[in-house]
């Protein structure tokens, strides 16, 4: 979505006072005069709230309130919205549910020539300064910046892991470690690794990439369905790829899967030093056989679902990180040549 950068300038936390007749001395609104800060805002648009508050944070009412108001109740937080014409709420992370602008149409208080919310409704801002940190180095990696993801096939189609201590460091540990040139961070606690980053995410502004890491509130983790992206500086080994033959089988392609609906319902087995040609000889005595979830091998005679997109098929087998082994649900499938040709 694109921002419009707001021509206000935001007032310290005294210059409250100003607009609210408070006998202070003058004194004290001299300096708050002087002291008036130079941050700015820039508004991101209408946000649904819900019961927990997606901007918790210091929530008041006011019967002046404005943005600007808001935005010096504020300070010292990344974002803030004003709702229901009064109230004024602060947070560090940006809203995961937008509305239509239509549903932020309440008069404030402070200001009716300008909106604030409406009802579990919030104009949300976010301040300059909330994007002036650059992206950490993480050793060994790159940063490529920040991507949308997709549902359900993920940018990064590999290894995942959740945790709600993620930092960069355990997500780049974790990819390396499973056999990865390529990881991103999503959503606080996500972490997505892959062999190349899928031709359909693109790459989107800093601010898209909002959250803090739930291990480490000095790194970004993307946001809803965005990921903060890093690349291996390492030498580059060739991409990983799925053997053309494996015993008495020729590969076939990518294959949809279901838990409760096996393609390959015959035999099955799993290791953690999978690979293509352990499970062909484990289903030699079938015509199919199809390894998947990076440590997972079935067997079949008769091969049910279809055909799925080659890049479903990104995790790399537990036991040869030069091979594919399928996905969450996907199978790199291997036939027999006289079941080939049925």
């Amino acid at each position: 979505m694109a921002v419009r950068r707001s021509n206000a300038r935001l007032l310290p936390l005294a210059a409250l006072f100003l607009s609210t007749g408070s006998a202070l001395p003058s004194s004290v609104l001299n300096a708050a005069r002087d002291a008036e800060a130079t941050l700015t805002y820039e508004p991101l648009g209408c946000y649904a709230d819900n019961q927990y508050r997606v901007l918790p944070h210091k929530i008041i009412s006011a019967p002046d309130m404005t943005a600007a108001k808001c935005a010096a109740h504020c300070e010292g937080y990344d974002y803030f919205g004003t709702q229901f014409g009064s109230e004024c709420h602060c947070g560090t992370i940006a809203p995961p549910l937008g509305a239509d602008e239509s549903e932020c149409s309440m008069p404030c208080s402070g200001n009716p020539d300008e909106t604030c919310g409406g009802p579990m409704r919030l104009n949300v801002y976010y301040f300059d300064s909330a994007c002036d940190a650059e992206q950490p180095a993480v050793p060994g990696f790159e940063y490529v910046g920040c991507y949308t993801d997709n549902l359900p096939h993920r940018a990064l189609s590999g290894h995942v892991v959740r945790e709600h201590g993620m930092t960069l460091e355990k997500c780049a540990q974790a990819c390396t470690t499973a056999g990865y040139s390529w990881f991103g961070v999503e959503y606080e606690t996500e972490c997505f690794c892959g062999t190349a980053l899928d031709a359909a995410s693109a790459e989107v502004p800093e601010s898209e990439c909002e959250m803090w890491c739930s291990g480490d509130k000095t790194q970004h983790c993307g946001s809803p369905d965005r990921l903060n992206v890093y690349r291996s500086t390492g030498e580059p080994t060739g991409l990983p790829g799925s053997p053309e033959v494996a015993g008495e089988f020729a590969y076939v392609s990518c294959w949809t899967d279901k838990v409760n609906d096996r393609s390959l319902k015959d035999h099955s087995t799993h290791s953690s030093a999978m690979t293509v040609e352990v499970c062909a000889e484990e289903c030699k005595d079938y015509a199919y056989f199809g390894v998947e979830y990076g440590q997972e091998c079935f067997c079949g005679n008769e091969l049910g679902g279809e055909a799925a997109p080659a890049a479903e098929c990104g995790m790399l087998c537990s036991g040869a990180f030069d091979q594919f082994c399928g996905g969450p649900d996907r199978m790199n499938v291997y036939a027999k040549p006289a079941a080939a040709s049925a």
